[in-house]
């Protein structure tokens, strides 16, 4: 009986070229606001800073820094359902 391959990037996150998706969007939506207002090159390049910004802001940390950042800087429109507002410090039973 041949063993099945098991896959070594399962849990990887996703990649956009060579990016990982949460650096790939300010660039993307830098291209689609520069499409937008016609100002291609400022937008594409903010979009790019921020990227760059959000790399340096992952560097050396886990794989799910950047949910839990959001998650706790309270980020509009991001939400978790089984979890706490952050702004929440102390609990009771």
């Amino acid at each position: 009986m041949d063993c099945p391959r098991i896959p070594q990037h399962v849990d990887d996150p996703g990649q956009f070229f060579f990016w990982e998706v949460d650096e790939a969007m300010p660039v993307i939506a830098g291209f689609a606001l520069g499409a937008i207002f016609n100002s291609l090159l400022l937008f594409t390049l903010c979009g790019i800073l921020i990227s760059r910004f959000v790399a340096k802001l992952k560097e050396g940390k886990h794989r799910g820094f950047m949910l839990h950042f959001l998650y706790w800087h309270g980020t509009p429109g991001f939400r978790l359902k089984e979890m706490p507002d952050t702004w929440v410090r102390a609990f009771c039973e």
